[in-house]
């Protein structure tokens, strides 16, 4: 009997059946920590205000695994400042147990490497610079200027990058650079306050037909010029119009007091005077996203699409005046302190189609202003100003007030500006 056990368990060893299931418990286990990180990972990112950070900080003995898993794997695995779950070549020497990890992805750490590009954003320590070090700041774009402090970097040189847009957050405490570098699209934060950058993620990377004219592409005349800049599979895809449109013999989309939608809107301001111009005005200014889409809708002469929206945001990222939505900045030692809460907040929601178009240079075609379907919301110590997003005939990113609140009074505005719609189409 005893003869017949080692037997079989040598025809085991030997089929590899006993192998195949340790490199199955093995794999199982570490693709269960790999999904823990994945987890923290986005609770970091939610900590963050939404943004991803330059170093998670997140180690193995942070991952909510049995200590029987963090002492196996603890000096095994490592995680680096991306978040990227790497093994330990020092520690696993193995070269089967290398196989297995890299069969699911995990792959030989190498150390973190600071390259010249971060070094030119960041600094040296990766500690921000200030952005009048390397943007030309007399430009009304992003300049990139000659570099004398980044070591290893050509003070004749800007290391080829090309700046694309810059913006701001909602409310204005920071200011967003988007730029391209060996074909990639990186976006850094300004601080306001110190001027200096932060934040240096990789933001876009082109795929499948994005940057393709629609009209080769389909083979239809009626699509030349727009320029694909989303590929979301199956031949469905978004383009951008090549120009400015509105309605003919018009200065474009009116908003403000001059919005036709917002002519009565009631007594918006709570004052007990309805439909003054300061009522119209906060109306239209709520309302501009809905207003700047549903305009883009009703142009003539649209190619053939099945959804048109305007650049910017696709659809109102805050439908609703309450809560978090209200904007309720404004000092309660002015006497105008009782428009808070009238006014919605700003967005972000310009970032991901002015990228995408600035990075395909399409940004240089247009000759005239364009409302994008954005807001923000600028503070400073004598006023507070609400905006709706537009881009300049240089392809500067701007606001246009349509209301503000001072210490003792309010203003508004009435401008007109045409807009550039993006399509859906499906491609056969």
């Amino acid at each position: 009997m005893l003869i017949l056990v080692a037997v079989t368990i040598t025809v085991a060893l030997n089929s590899g059946l006993f192998g195949t299931a340790r490199k199955a418990a093995y794999q199982t286990e570490v693709t269960g920590i790999q999904e823990q990180l994945e987890v923290a990972k986005v609770a970091k990112v939610a900590d963050n205000g939404g943004e991803e950070p330059s170093d998670y900080g997140i180690t193995i003995n942070d991952l909510p695994i049995s200590d029987d898993l963090k002492s196996k794997y603890g000096t095994k695995l490592v995680i680096s400042k991306n978040g990227t779950l790497y093994y330990d070549p020092a520690v696993v020497t193995d070269e089967e147990e290398r196989g297995w990890l890299e069969e699911i992805g995990i792959n030989e750490y190498t150390g973190e490497t600071v390259g010249v590009f971060e070094k030119y954003i960041l600094g040296e320590n990766l500690e921000g610079r200030l952005i009048s070090e390397i943007i030309d700041m007399r430009s009304q774009t992003p300049v990139f200027i000659d570099d004398e402090k980044t070591p290893d970097v050509d003070e004749t040189q800007t290391l080829g990058v090309k700046g694309l847009i810059v913006g701001s957050n909602g409310d204005n405490t920071k200011g967003y650079v988007f730029a391209e570098y060996e074909d990639i699209a990186y976006k850094f934060e300004i601080d306001m306050t110190t001027m200096k950058t932060a934040n240096l993620v990789e933001a876009y990377t082109k795929e499948g037909r994005e940057g393709k004219d629609l009209g080769a592409e389909t083979g239809d005349s009626q699509y030349n010029g727009w320029t694909i800049i989303y590929d979301h599979g199956n031949g469905i895809v978004e383009a951008v119009s090549p120009d400015v449109m509105k309605e003919e013999e018009t200065t474009g989309l009116t908003l403000g007091t001059g919005d036709e939608t917002a002519q009565t809107p009631g007594d918006v301001d709570g004052n007990g005077t309805p439909n003054e111009n300061i009522d119209k005005a906060i109306y239209s200014y709520n309302n501009a996203i809905t207003r700047i889409n549903n305009y883009c809708k009703n142009l003539d002469g649209l190619p053939t699409n099945i959804g048109v929206r305007s650049v910017g945001a696709a659809t109102d990222p805050i439908p609703n005046l309450e809560g978090n939505n209200a904007y309720n900045g404004i000092p309660g030692e002015w006497s105008t302190n009782t428009y808070n809460g009238k006014g919605k907040i700003g967005d972000e929601s310009w970032t991901e189609d002015l990228l995408r178009i600035s990075y395909f240079d399409k940004n240089a075609m247009i000759d005239s202003e364009y409302w994008v379907a954005s807001r923000i919301v600028g503070a400073h110590s004598s006023y507070v100003y609400f905006t709706v997003a537009n881009v300049s005939s240089d392809g500067l990113f701007n606001g246009d007030s349509l209301w503000n609140v001072y210490s003792s009074n309010t203003n508004y505005n009435s401008p007109s500006r045409a807009v550039r719609p993006i399509i859906t189409v499906q491609i056969p």
